[in-house]
This record gives C-alpha cells, structure tokens and sequence, in this order.
C-alpha cells in the first residue's frame, strides 16, 4: 500500500490537475499537435491518469503544470501546449496501450500562443495566437482546431495515396485495357473512405460549432479567426471532393468487374451448352 502510495503522489507530481478557471501569467507558449493513431480509448487513457480537467465524449484536457496542457482526442490525436519534451514523451508513455492501430508515420504541426494581459481583444496571427488570458475555454478552443488541422492534413494524405494508387489502375485500363485491381482492395478503399467520413462528423466534428461560442462573443471570434487561419473550411472541401471522387471511382471500377465476371460467366455456360450438344451428337451418332 505504501508503495502504491507513492507511485500515485509521483504520477500527481508529474500530470497536475487545475480547477476551472485557468489563469497564467503573460507567457509564449509552443502548441504542438500530433497524430499517433487511428483512435484513442480515452476511458482506458483516464484510467492511467489524474482526474482530467476537461472531459468530453471526443477528449479530455490535462494540466501537466504552471501553463502547460495535453489533450487527448478520440481520432487519435495529441495536442500539447506548454509541454517540455520529456513530458510529452511520459504522457505518450502512459497512455500508449490506449491508443488503437497507431500510425508508423506521425503528423505533426506546431503553433504558437502569446498571453498578454494587456491586449484589448484576442488576435488571431498566421504563426501566433495572441489571448488576453490562458482560460479553459480558450485553451479548449486552441487545441481543438489544431487538432482538427492535423487529422484533416492525415486524412487528406491518404487519399492522396489511395488517389496515386488508383492512378495506376486507371493507366493500366486506358493502356491495355486490362482492369488490375481485386474486389479485396476495393472493398479496403470503401473502408477507409467512409471511416474518414465517419471520423470528420462524429469525432473531429468539423461541422460542429461549440457551444460556449453561443454565450461568449470573445470565445466565437477567436473560434472563426482560428478556422479562417488554418483555412478549416476550404480544406474540409477539397478533402471531401477527394472522398467523392474516390467513392465514385470504386462505384465504377465495381461495376467493371461486376461486368466482366457477366461475361466470363456467360461465356462459361455458353462453353457449357456447346459441350452438352457435342456430346447429344456423339450418343446420337452412336445410336445409329
């Protein structure tokens, strides 16, 4: 008991928790968001760690120390703000096992927050977020667009490769007109198209405007200054044509094998009745 006791008071020393609101004095902080996995149990995560201090369906917020943040989301993304390496390495090392099916190449984006008290409002900078103060709100709003960013840019990047592949297929159909391609693989891209789909609206909630932006003007502002900024919207657009292209290409291919598996059955029952009026001429022929 005693030991436990003081693995639990370490882990509190290393990952403290903060009550609402979070207040910091005028500070730069170095945002940086990471893509580890295709997703993240964060019941499993919360079971490693201290009480979070934000804890949402989609994530759930850290206070690591004096200014310094980790939020973990459920599509697999980290987002550390304030954070010295070698407490992103004993976070990333404590909740790993939660993590499911984590990525061989990671993404990763960097940005920076400025807290200056004596600013009059929030400004949103192409490199800097310059915040009057480092509330729960803000800090919640910064990370979820920077986490949003990143796992748009991982799933544009695989399009991107299932795009370059099916380049390919479409060469080799144009050049031979041989379709190279097996159902298998088709099904695969099916799979991994609707679950970016599924990933965007229900865990990145790109669509989605949170609900503190409905009461504080402050905290809307910065919300569409920062969308605007890392141009959220015009990405979810080409990310989404990519997906609509690419579901309309498997649709065609699909019906290209459908088509040639017609023929080749038909061919083979047409093999089949030329066998059986053979062999009804060869009996005939015996019988006479």
């Amino acid at each position: 008991c005693v030991m436990i006791f003081f693995e639990r008071a370490q882990r509190a020393v290393k990952l403290q928790t903060a009550p609402y609101p979070l207040h910091a004095p005028n500070m730069t902080l170095k945002v940086r968001a990471t893509y580890l996995a295709k997703g993240i149990d964060l019941d499993k995560a919360a079971a490693k760690m201290p009480a979070p201090v934000l804890r949402q369906p989609n994530r759930a917020l850290w206070k690591l120390g004096d200014g310094q943040y980790a939020l973990l989301y459920s599509f697999g993304v980290i987002v550390y703000l304030g954070a010295t390496p070698e407490q992103e390495a004993e976070l990333k090392k404590t909740v790993h096992s939660a993590f499911r099916e984590p990525e061989r190449k990671i993404w990763s984006d960097e940005y920076e927050v400025v807290v200056d008290s004596a600013l009059p409002q929030d400004a949103v900078e192409f490199e800097r977020v310059r915040v009057r103060e480092l509330s729960l709100d803000r800090v919640d709003i910064i990370c979820r667009i920077m986490a949003q960013s990143v796992a748009t840019t991982q799933f544009d990047i695989q399009a991107d490769g299932i795009i370059k592949r099916f380049g390919s297929v479409y060469e080799g159909l144009g050049n031979s007109g041989r379709l190279r391609v097996s159902p298998r693989e088709l099904l695969r891209t099916i799979g991994t198209n609707n679950q970016i789909l599924r990933s965007i609206i229900a865990e990145l909630a790109l669509l989605n405007v949170p609900q503190i932006t409905w009461t504080d003007p402050a905290i809307e502002r910065l919300w569409a200054d920062l969308r605007g900024n890392f141009e959220m919207q015009d990405r979810f657009e080409r990310l989404q044509f990519k997906l609509d292209y690419l579901r309309s290409s498997t649709e065609q291919l699909f019906d290209i094998l459908q088509t040639r598996r017609s023929m080749r059955l038909e061919l083979f029952l047409g093999l089949l009745f030329i066998i059986e009026v053979v062999v009804v001429i060869i009996e005939f022929l015996r019988g006479v």
